[in-house]
Parts: C-alpha cells; sequence; structure tokens
C-alpha cells in the first residue's frame, strides 16, 4: 500500500526541512562559541544527551519501542560510531575555522556521496550528474565568497581544522552510503536513536581519555 503525497505534505516537509537547517546553523555557532570553554567535547556529550531527552519521546509516541530495535545491529552500530566520529571532528574543526569555510568544506558533501555512489554501490552516474555536483559546489563557493573564507587559514592549527572538517564530510557520506547499501530496511527511529547513541559514546569516550591523558604525570 502506497501513500500519496499532496501539496500540503510536501509544503510541511520543506517547512521542516528549512527549519531543521535553521536549528543546525544556531548549534554551530553556539558550537563555535564555546570552542574554548566548555570545548568540543563536553558539547558534543550535551548535544547526544538533549537530543535523545528530546526526540525519545516523539518516537516512541509515533512508533512505540519495538521500532528501535534494529534489524542489523552492526550496521546501525556502526553507523553511530561513524556519525559519533564525524560530529567530533565537525565540531573540534569550528574552534579553528569561520563558519562561511567550515560549510565550504561541509557542502562537498554531494560531490562525495557521487563518488562513493559510483564506486561502492555501483551506480551510473552520467555526464549530467557530474555536472549538476560541480556547479552546485562552484555555487556555494561563489555565494560565500571563498577566496575571503581561505583568508582565515593562519597556520598549520587552522589547516588541521580544515581537514578535520573534510574528514567530517567523507564520514557523513559513509554515514548515508551505509544506508543505501544495506540498512533501507532499518526503520527510522533505529537510525536516529542508534545515531544519537553512537555520538554520545564517542564523545564519554573522549571525555574519559581527556580525563585519563590530562592527570597523567
Amino acid at each position: 500500500m502506497t501513500t500519496e503525497t499532496t501539496p500540503s505534505d510536501t509544503v510541511r516537509g520543506v517547512v521542516l526541512y528549512c527549519a531543521a537547517l535553521a536549528t543546525a546553523s544556531v548549534m554551530d555557532a553556539l558550537v563555535k562559541l564555546g570552542s574554548e570553554e566548555p570545548g568540543p567535547v563536553a558539547l558534543l556529550l550535551a548535544r547526544s544527551v538533549g537530543a535523545l531527552v528530546l526526540v525519545t519521546p516523539v518516537l516512541v509516541v509515533r512508533g512505540g519501542w519495538g521500532r528501535f530495535r534494529p534489524k542489523s545491529w552492526g550496521l546501525v552500530l556502526s553507523r553511530g560510531a561513524i556519525l559519533g566520529a564525524a560530529t567530533a571532528l565537525f565540531f573540534w574543526s569550528l574552534g579553528g575555522l569561520s563558519l562561511p569555510l567550515a560549510y565550504a568544506i561541509t557542502f562537498s558533501l554531494p560531490l562525495m556521496l557521487t563518488v562513493l555512489a559510483s564506486l561502492v554501490l555501483g551506480e551510473r552516474v552520467d555526464w549530467i550528474g557530474w555536472l549538476a555536483a560541480l556547479a552546485g559546489f562552484a555555487g556555494i563557493l561563489l555565494a560565500i565568497d571563498l577566496p575571503a573564507a581561505l583568508a582565515d587559514l593562519d597556520g598549520s592549527v587552522s589547516l588541521s581544522h580544515a581537514l578535520a572538517a573534510l574528514s567530517a564530510t567523507l564520514l557523513y557520506a559513509v554515514a548515508l552510503i551505509m544506508i543505501r547499501a544495506g540498512g533501507s530496511g532499518e526503520t527510522m527511529e533505529a537510525l536516529v536513536i542508534w545515531g544519537f547513541i553512537g555520538t554520545g559514546v564517542v564523545a564519554a569516550s573522549m571525555m574519559v581519555g581527556e580525563s585519563i591523558w590530562g592527570n597523567a604525570p
């Protein structure tokens, strides 16, 4: 049985997507402001716990606890860990990059997805698809004034932050490809919850590591 999408559903989806982007932008700005204190690791853990507190009741009401159980534990747990690592890298990168430059790097995601879809999934990408991905990326770089953004790079520290943002984008692309490759049968609830849990585990592990290494002689 298929569900027909109505114009009102489309409008609601667009509004919700725009609201999600606005929320993510505010979060990134707050992460940048807090990059020194309390630091990216604490913010990462707070983000994971806060998301679980807010989202879990909504998902339970929508589908019940049973929909949190994955069909493939290995895929869902590994994807959660990858998302956690990606978010940690991106949060850390914001401490050394301007937001426009950080976003310029993350907008390479469509290009990465196109390459991974071709190499990993074996999907055929014609020249129009490649041209569209390249044109979209070029348009984003033009809109954010890339030369001015690159002027913010002031040494090896900023370069390492740029590489962290690029690595985070690649990991996000891998997480998306994993859904297409083997996780299309997973419920939305399982993917969302275990993604947040994976991020929280990564943050908690980093916090423990910082505590141990910080107290080491």
